[in-house]
């Protein structure tokens, strides 16, 4: 049923009963308390269901041992989407994209079935939830089941637990634990799915399901089904829903802070700083009015206001700010969006971008870098778009930008590089799918 083989997982899977022995002492020292960039904490409540909080403080620097990535080349990225090419990825996108019919992850549906199957009645009550249940997600204050709260399935944050049940709990078996693992391999491309645990353990300095949750939305045997897993750096989904509008099944995010809270120049060690790398690339291929256009001297999206961390849960109503917050990740009018406009490119220079989307899908399953491409083509097409980078908090004034952002009429691909990596991503067919967010 999926790609990897059983024996494999035994292996290297710390969730088997061979890593048992870290579970254990992870257990026996207690929860680690753990939140983005401050001593706040939030609190997950819901009913019959033990607490659960998140805090955090600035962590040791640590190296860790660079990663290959998948190589997918710009001839593999445009052959495996020819019908996307076809519908006017490649330049101008078309209005005749049918974004209703991307594909959901080979075996997610299998893969969540499975896990949703495994669970007792009492595990259903604490980690199930209706296709489109709201809750009050509020940093600092107990998240609770409320009609007149946020879609929780859309809710995305850089650091949460969506349910209070950390996965290397008692509260789940080994078995489940493997279960968990067999979803997130429909979720991510071969290998990736080890760099995404290594991420988890270096920034917390705990094994992986010590600030892991998930939530399931919906049935098994429904049309539409999601499981949604949750930590320190990340949000991630697999989907189910030929419906939707929206690749990856709505906003994710990721982060990796490998040698520090505030990480060393040149991110040693980050998984994902090679996207970074190569944007820089692109940058350097401008020519200076291009630059100039690209460069944003002005403030970029943070986190921080007058020396306040702003967690605000953002909802399509919320006011904007003069200046962005980094976790807002809504669409916005083309007036709105800074940097270079794709289409001001020369066609070596898009051909280029091309590489860049491909490095940025390279963690990605097929079926969600189809969806992307998919997405991109219903709204114009990369000439909608537009590239900014953003001079601020440049680490180690070296000129090769930390902070970048890709935006479209409904895509946000925003890397903020510093003082470590976050990534929030979101991208649709259609500008008007809701979403809320906050920052951790």
């Amino acid at each position: 049923m999926f790609a990897v083989p059983t024996s494999d997982i035994l292996a290297t899977d710390p969730f088997h009963k061979g890593s048992a022995n870290l579970l254990i002492r992870s257990l026996q020292a207690g929860p680690t308390q753990v939140t983005e960039d401050t001593g706040s904490s939030l609190t997950t409540t819901f009913p019959h269901a033990k607490t659960a909080v998140l805090s955090d403080s600035p962590l040791e620097s640590t190296a860790m041992e660079s990663f290959e990535s998948v190589n997918i080349d710009r001839r593999q990225f445009i052959a495996s989407t020819a019908s996307a090419v076809a519908a006017g990825y490649a330049v101008n996108g078309s209005s005749t994209a049918e974004a209703a019919a991307t594909p959901s992850p080979s075996g997610a549906d299998d893969a969540i079935t499975a896990l949703y199957e495994s669970l007792s009645d009492t595990q259903r009550r604490e980690i199930c939830f209706g296709w489109d249940e709201r809750a009050q997600v509020v940093f600092g204050q107990p998240v609770t089941r409320d009609p007149n709260g946020v879609v929780l399935r859309q809710h995305v944050s850089n650091t949460w637990l969506i349910t209070p049940h950390k996965l290397g709990g008692d509260f789940y078996t080994d078995k489940q634990r493997m279960l968990v693992r067999d979803v997130l391999h429909t979720v991510f491309a071969v290998g990736w799915v080890d760099k995404i645990i290594k991420q988890a353990e270096d920034d917390v300095k705990k094994p992986w399901g010590d600030h892991q949750a998930l939530a399931i939305f919906g049935r098994p045997g429904d049309d539409r089904l999601q499981c949604v897993i949750t930590g320190f750096h990340l949000t991630t989904r697999a989907t189910i829903d030929k419906r939707s509008h929206v690749a990856f099944g709505g906003p994710i995010t990721h982060g990796h802070q490998p040698s520090g809270f505030s990480e060393r120049v040149g991110h040693p060690g980050n998984i994902f700083w090679y996207q970074t790398v190569k944007a820089n690339e692109i940058f350097r291929g401008l020519d200076k009015t291009q630059r100039d256009r690209a460069l944003r001297k002005g403030p970029m999206p943070y986190y921080e206001f007058d020396g306040k961390i702003d967690r605000t849960t953002v909802t399509l109503k919320t006011p904007r700010y003069d200046r962005p917050r980094e976790h807002d990740i809504r669409f916005q009018a083309e007036s709105e969006r800074p940097g270079l406009p794709i289409a001001d490119m020369t066609s070596d220079q898009q051909a280029e971008l091309h590489d860049l989307i491909a490095d940025l899908l390279k963690p990605y399953c097929d079926a969600y870098r189809e969806q992307v491409k998919l997405c991109l083509a219903a709204q114009g097409g990369l000439k909608s778009c537009k590239l900014a980078f953003y001079q601020q908090h440049d680490l180690g004034d070296d000129r090769q930008w930390d902070n970048w952002r890709l935006e479209g009429p409904s895509l946000v691909w925003y890397f903020r590089g510093y003082p470590h990596v976050h990534i929030w991503i979101h991208v649709a067919s259609d500008a008007t799918v809701s979403l809320s967010s906050h920052f951790g």
